[in-house]
């Protein structure tokens, strides 16, 4: 009887444990709108929880209060005081030039935004910065 409460109390933990790490959530802004990373099966059961969770291009995002459903893109849009070039830079980092101080900066496949973008939010002159989210809103969910 005391091996089969030991293996129901280890049970009850490693599922308590699981279901605290599907709640562990990224979540950030975009457009205006508050996503969060949306957790795949794998991510809720993963021993390494905390590094699948990155915000990558291509990850899935949902808007919950809104039912949106999107996309990473890949890119971080800025809002700067830099119309013509910006003084700061990363090796990795590629950037695009849209007009009044507005840019478009992309980083490798597999890079975490969500720490690009605290990086970016540092720098002198930022204004604004915001991981960009690819959405259909004319497309029912």
């Amino acid at each position: 009887m005391e091996k089969s409460n030991h293996l129901l109390f280890i049970s009850l933990f490693m599922l308590t444990s699981c279901s605290a790490n599907a709640y562990t959530s990224t979540t950030f802004t975009s457009g205006g709108l508050d996503y969060e990373v949306i957790a795949s099966e794998q991510t809720a059961f993963s021993a390494t929880h905390s590094q699948d969770n990155k915000v990558t291009k291509g990850v899935k995002v949902q808007n919950e209060d809104l039912n949106i459903n999107g996309l990473v893109s890949g890119s971080i849009i800025l809002k700067t005081i830099f119309s013509d070039a910006l003084p700061f830079d990363e090796p990795d980092m590629s950037k695009k030039r849209l007009g009044g101080g507005i840019w478009i900066i992309q980083y490798p496949e597999g890079t975490d935004l969500s720490k690009k973008l605290n990086w970016l939010q540092q720098q002198d002159g930022v204004k604004k910065a915001e991981i960009e989210v690819v959405n259909n809103l004319l497309k029912p969910n």
